[in-house]
């Protein structure tokens, strides 16, 4: 009986044995499976975010261009318009500061306290107005009206250039056409190789002599001091609008004023003649012949 037990707690104790072996075996299989799997897994995963990485990093250094479509609108205290970005239409931006480094491909229209154009390129004009413009791009055509501007040698206007200046005016840029400038303070014009460039005609309105070293203007150059007697034409509103008010020479203003007078006169008389003398008239026919009617009664 002992002998039987024994034999039975032997083949049970094997048999517990053999299967506790092969669960830890299939164990380990499913384990070693499941760890190789998620290598795999990791690995693939690692040179997926290893690919991108090097793509970001890849368009990170090529620098793409950031398109805006159709014309912009913006009004801000500090606009920045970056190298990297592109405006596909035209820009209408009212701020303090402007800062413009890239591209538009339509007019540019500021009104601001303080214009930066870096390297800017303007496919078609520009129209601002501003207390100080710096400039150092690239435009078709420029209408400015500014208290000071600085334009630099490396800069260029395709065509004609037209611009108010209240105070001091730095001109070192190139003009391929005309420019015609009021300016009520100084005018540097460069100096030895560094001079700005007039290829058209360069027409001044200024108050003092200003005459600009040789080889600046390729046309004709004129200085008309008694066009405009004060160039202060620009005010700065403290709501930040702008208006304009051109001051003429006092024979300008009589002049002006005479004229207005005969035309005033003239209006006058016309009403007087056709308006009020007939209704007079017809009146005293009407009393003449109520008085006759009366008296043959």
């Amino acid at each position: 009986m002992n002998k039987k037990f024994f034999k039975l707690l032997i083949i049970f104790t094997v048999l517990l044995s053999i299967l506790t072996v092969t669960s830890f075996a299939t164990s380990d299989d499913a384990t070693t499976t499941s760890n190789s799997e998620n290598e795999t897994t990791t690995s693939e995963n690692t040179e997926a975010t290893e690919e991108n990485t090097t793509e970001n990093e890849e368009n990170s250094e090529e620098g793409e261009t950031q398109t805006h479509e159709g014309d912009l609108y913006v009004e801000e205290d500090t606009v920045d318009i970056t190298e990297d970005q592109y405006i596909a239409g035209n820009a209408y931006i009212k701020g303090k500061e402007v800062t413009i480094s890239g591209q538009i491909d339509g007019n540019l229209y500021v009104q601001c306290d303080k214009l930066t154009l870096n390297k800017s390129y303007i496919r078609n004009s520009i129209f601002v107005v501003a207390k100080e413009i710096y400039y150092d791009g690239f435009c078709n055509d420029l209408y400015a009206v500014c208290d000071n501007m600085e334009m630099t040698y490396d800069s260029y206007i395709i065509r004609n250039m037209n611009a108010i200046v209240n105070s001091n005016l730095v001109f070192k840029t190139a003009v391929g056409v005309n420019a015609n400038i009021k300016v009520g303070g100084n005018i540097d014009f460069g100096a030895d190789d560094d001079v700005a460039l007039v290829c058209g005609n360069l027409k001044l309105d200024s108050k003092s002599d200003i005459t600009p070293p040789d080889k600046v203007v390729e046309g004709e150059f004129t200085n008309d001091k008694d066009a405009v007697k004060d160039i202060k034409v620009l005010k700065y509103m403290k709501n930040g609008d702008f208006f304009f008010d051109r001051y003429y020479s006092k024979t300008a203003k009589n002049v002006i004023y005479v004229v207005l007078a005969v035309v005033a006169v003239i209006i006058i008389a016309l009403i007087v003649i056709f308006c009020i003398l007939p209704k007079i008239k017809s009146k005293k026919k009407d009393t003449v012949e109520d008085s006759g009617a009366i008296q043959n009664k």
